[in-house]
């Protein structure tokens, strides 16, 4: 019997295929992973900063942008303290 799943990928029900786990991965492939995952993190986060440093920029020509002007500056503070957080991670 098979099921069709959202991505559409068909499975059968009875599979007896063995999936790797995280007991398999030595320390240090997970240290790297860990690492990887924290240089992809820190990427996605400097680039939502240029997101937001733009969408300042926009939201500073009109004075009737201002709630959404002080949205974006809430956000770019958090969003510095998450980069940091990265950062001192990555140390």
């Amino acid at each position: 019997m098979w099921i069709k799943n959202i991505s559409v990928l068909y499975l059968p029900v009875n599979s007896k295929k063995k999936i790797s786990n995280m007991e398999n991965v030595t320390e240090k492939e997970k240290r790297t992973l860990g690492q990887k995952f924290l240089e992809f993190q820190r990427i996605g986060l400097v680039s939502y900063g240029k997101y937001l440093t733009e969408q300042l920029d926009y939201a500073s020509k009109s004075e009737s942008r201002n709630a959404y002007k002080k949205y974006v500056q809430d956000q770019i503070e958090i969003n510095n303290k998450k980069i940091a957080d990265v950062d001192e991670k990555l140390k």
